[in-house]
């Protein structure tokens, strides 16, 4: 049996695969932190990989319901996610009263 370790909370999870099973580790690149969350949401959304902009795709009447990971993903960071995600469906014609949230 090969070991492995990975991160799980503040703990390593330990588990054993077959020596038999084939087995491929991948490691990410350390990625540059985003010095301005905001601006950065912001970008993502006015620029999105093949879709149109949110701006586009909403309209003055309707209904939207943004879903975001609870607590339990603390590193979704819906704290600044959301506000920014409301504040640019207000701008579209999206008021309040037809916005709805879901943390899942």
């Amino acid at each position: 049996m090969r070991s492995y370790q990975i991160p799980y909370g503040k703990k390593l999870l330990t588990f054993q695969v077959p020596e038999a099973a084939e087995t491929r580790e991948i490691r990410a690149r350390a990625g540059r932190p985003v010095e301005n969350a905001v601006a950065a949401i912001r970008r993502a959304v006015e620029n999105p990989i093949g879709t149109p902009p949110l701006s586009t795709l909403v309209h003055a009447g309707e209904k939207v319901v943004i879903v975001v990971s609870d607590i339990t993903r603390l590193w979704v960071r819906s704290d600044i996610l959301v506000p920014v995600l409301v504040a640019m469906l207000n701008e579209a014609g999206i008021p309040d009263d037809d916005i709805s949230i879901v943390f899942a």
